[in-house]
């Protein structure tokens, strides 16, 4: 038998010492006990079976290397949302929530077509139908698993979504009014990527070849502009403002750049000009 207050004590000492958030700790013993832990940490004060000290320090020990704590517990949280992540999908990100202000603040409570595109967890397109129930909302990505991960998310949280496995809007002919998009925008061999993301979270969804990292945002808007819609969103990376600038400059687009909670240039709306 082993006592939890104790490696509890242990650990969390090791992870302050390492400049880890100390709450994640917590979150793991949680998770391994299925136990909610109060303040006074009274929950921890008995002993476990040997086979739980063992699971329980093995996860423990992924975190102190780095591996992020949603991916251990599976569980992350979006806009009020509770979300179930692995390996296949990114964590989601506070700075995307403004993304889906931005769309909530744009269409109030209406009925339209709305697309997720590079959708992942469904986070984006899940949020926009956990507050807009007249929204109907199709989830696109490549990954099949991506996907599934996305439709357990959207039953989880009891939301009627459209999930549908496609490379971006090739061949995709039906109607739509906005989208909404967070694709990948990261060059390969950037090394401002810290080693967990690097090592933990999907390539797939993270990365592309060319260093302005903009081949994806080109892709998206050469579809664009064959189709009719009334405004698409996405996240950008902090310094591709100007490519974009450019990008954008071979299109009949009207485009605008807003800065998020940290005043970078994080987000882009697009509209298609009559």
């Amino acid at each position: 038998m082993s006592n939890l207050l104790n490696l509890y004590n242990k650990y969390t000492q090791i992870a302050k010492r390492s400049s880890l958030n100390t709450r994640s700790i917590l979150d793991i013993f949680e998770y391994v006990l299925d136990i909610k832990i109060g303040i006074l940490k009274d929950e921890l004060k008995r002993d476990i079976n040997f086979f739980k000290y063992l699971k329980l320090k093995y996860l423990l020990d992924r975190f102190i290397n780095e591996k992020p704590v949603e991916y251990i517990t599976h569980k992350a949280y979006f806009y009020g949302l509770e979300l179930y992540v692995n390996k296949n999908v990114l964590i989601p990100e506070d700075e995307t929530e403004e993304l889906v202000n931005w769309v909530l603040s744009d269409f109030p409570n209406q009925k339209i077509n709305v697309i997720d595109l590079c959708s992942g967890s469904g986070c984006i397109g899940l949020s926009l139908k956990k507050k807009c129930d007249k929204f109907n909302v199709t989830c696109i990505d490549i990954s099949k698993k991506a996907n599934r991960v996305a439709k357990y998310n959207a039953n989880l949280n009891n939301l009627d979504i459209n999930i549908i496995q496609n490379d971006l809007l090739e061949n995709y002919d039906k109607d739509f009014d906005i989208l909404v998009s967070n694709p990948p925008y990261i060059y390969y061999k950037d090394n401002d990527v810290s080693k967990s993301v690097r090592k933990y979270e999907p390539s797939i969804a993270l990365f592309v070849k060319d260093k302005e990292g903009i081949s994806i945002y080109k892709r998206i808007f050469d579809e664009l502009d064959k189709k009719h819609f009334k405004a698409a969103y996405f996240e950008i990376g902090y310094n591709q403002k100007e490519p974009l600038t450019n990008l954008l400059a071979n299109y009949k687009f009207k485009f605008e750049f807003r800065k998020d909670i940290n005043n970078k240039d994080r987000m882009l709306k697009i509209e298609k000009l009559l």
